[in-house]
């Protein structure tokens, strides 16, 4: 068996060290480059059969490192897998524009990365395989060519010489029938050859369809009679319009038949991220799909082939992780990486149009008391409820987080400061009205909000995280239940508040320190929870 080399190209150890293992354990020969050039450098000694490359690396991103070896003779044919932990649109985009065949997401998923190897390597080694016997074929072609050629001047001399060169007729009949042999045994081996391509079509696990140059049905193949749910008997010659009907997952709106793109630019087509097959019968697969122009000696097309495959569970499971890597698992919310991310968007929508939005931090109150006396399964209960309740009221373009514990937080986007209060205010009044029944007993809870503005003025995120946890814990400071809004021109808030912020001032201590030691100046003031 052949033993395939990859390249691992990452600046991450990390990532680096486990994809090797991964790689090494299924018997590929592994090169590594830690960086953008010394990769170049490789791949253009080495030649690897596949390269996995990561997309943010210093000095040269991936995205250039694939522009370079695609632009290279010697490196353009090897195929790129690009590997990033972010899966932005446009990341996707330019990864595909810079010639990459396919496009992985950190964390590594060992079953996915094996799979995607395995499946490339055998498209990679199967190309290489067509291109073989297309060449053979075109110098097989040229020769029957010339063999035609030389039996027409051959027999127009026969004509002119039949009667005075009885002699040499027969010599040149023997040299007929030696060739009528030769050709036998190329026929012989163009049908071996067909045969061996179609048991190839047919046993590989992707779906493979061929078109005429009209777009009319040639072949399907197993798989792709079993994902549109038409036998090949049944689709031959029909328009693959009819046969493949594909829409946008997100819109739902019918996307261009791969195949007619094909026909119109002449180039390969690949649809990917978003494409769903609807079969005849109704089902839907999520695929990645790719066409490519079929040409004869001349460099004419004469028809079209399409191969696609099954998605369905592997984008379902990477919606699902990308949903848990963003939300809190008890309440459904974003968690509070993903809350920051969308605060620093609207720093950036604030600084480049004019925006005007909202921060605001939710803690509540006598919350411990319920932990306490209930138990935490009555308290994430408690959680549930008061996290439904704020997203009842505020709007669809807003964003509800649960920082963690009995923590909350929420992003009013577009939305002045004076309204932002306003809708704090109910929320805060909803709460205080909540009651929670538990064994006969019935609990009440408060909050405390903490709100900063978000406009052009915003220096950054930490900064403004700082200030709405600032005005929370004097909302906290006043006895509770109450709105503080922040401000840059109330050096009181950070004087009261100053002896117990953190070193980094990032984030306050302990509400239970900050409560007591600010009892002298609010005499409502009790212990905070």
């Amino acid at each position: 068996m052949t033993q395939y080399q990859i390249l691992i190209v990452d600046d991450t150890s990390v990532y680096l060290n486990l994809l090797s293992q991964i790689l090494s354990k299924e018997g590929y020969e592994v090169l590594v480059a830690h960086y953008g050039q010394q990769a170049l450098e490789i791949a253009e000694n080495k030649h690897p059969d596949l390269i996995l490359l990561d997309v943010y690396m210093p000095v040269m991103d991936g995205f250039e490192v694939c522009r370079q070896l695609k632009s290279q003779p010697s490196t353009q044919s090897i195929p790129i897998i690009m590997i990033t932990a972010f899966a932005e649109p446009q990341d996707v985009e330019l990864a595909f524009e810079a010639g990459a065949i396919d496009y992985i997401l950190k964390p590594i998923n060992q079953r996915e990365i094996l799979a995607r190897v395995r499946h490339h390597l055998r498209l990679y080694q199967f190309a290489a395989l067509l291109e073989e016997k297309i060449n053979l074929l075109s110098q097989e072609i040229c020769k029957r060519k010339q063999i035609e050629a030389q039996y027409y001047l051959i027999n127009k001399q026969l004509e002119k010489q039949v009667e005075e060169r009885t002699i040499e007729l027969s010599k040149a009949n023997e040299q007929l029938k030696q060739e009528i042999a030769s050709k036998q045994l190329v026929a012989d081996a163009l049908f071996k050859e067909k045969e061996l391509a179609q048991i190839t079509l047919e046993s590989i696990g992707d779906a493979v369809i061929t078109t005429n140059i009209l777009g009319q049905i040639e072949y399907l193949n197993p798989v792709a009679e079993q994902l549109t749910g038409w036998r090949f008997q049944e689709a031959k010659g029909q328009p693959l319009s009819k046969i493949y009907q594909i829409v946008n997952e997100q819109n739902r709106q019918p996307i261009e038949n791969p195949i007619e793109i094909v026909r119109r630019t002449g180039e390969v087509v690949k649809q990917g991220n978003n494409t769903i097959l609807i079969s005849r019968w109704g089902q839907e697969y999520g695929i990645e799909n790719s066409a490519s122009p079929i040409y004869n000696h001349q460099e004419h097309i004469i028809g079209i082939v399409m191969v696609f495959k099954d998605v369905t569970q592997s984008r379902l499971m990477a919606h699902q992780l990308q949903w848990k890597a963003t939300h809190d698992h008890l309440t459904g919310l974003f968690n509070r990486q993903a809350f920051e991310g969308a605060v620093q968007e609207a720093i950036h929508n604030a600084h480049h149009n004019n925006q005007h939005h909202v921060l605001c931090f939710l803690d509540l109150d006598k919350f411990k008391h319920i932990n306490d006396t209930c138990g935490h399964a009555a308290g994430d209960e408690v959680l549930s409820q008061i996290a439904k309740l704020i997203q009842k009221h505020v709007r669809s373009t807003d964003i509800v987080a649960r920082l963690g514990g009995d923590e909350f937080a929420l992003l009013l986007y577009q939305c002045p400061l004076e309204i932002g209060k306003k809708i704090v205010q109910r929320i805060r009044k909803l709460i205080h009205n909540f009651r929670f029944s538990h064994h006969n007993q019935t609990l009440s809870i408060g909050v405390s909000i903490g709100l900063s503005a978000i406009d052009a003025k915003t220096t950054n995120l930490k900064n403004v995280l700082h200030q709405a946890d600032t005005a929370c814990y004097m909302a906290k400071a006043k006895g509770r239940n109450c709105v503080e809004v922040y401000s840059s021109n109330d050096n009181h808030q950070e004087e009261v508040l100053s002896p117990f912020l953190s070193p980094k001032k990032d984030r306050l201590n302990s509400p239970r320190d900050v409560a007591c030691y600010l009892s002298t100046s609010y005499s409502s003031l009790s212990v905070v929870d």
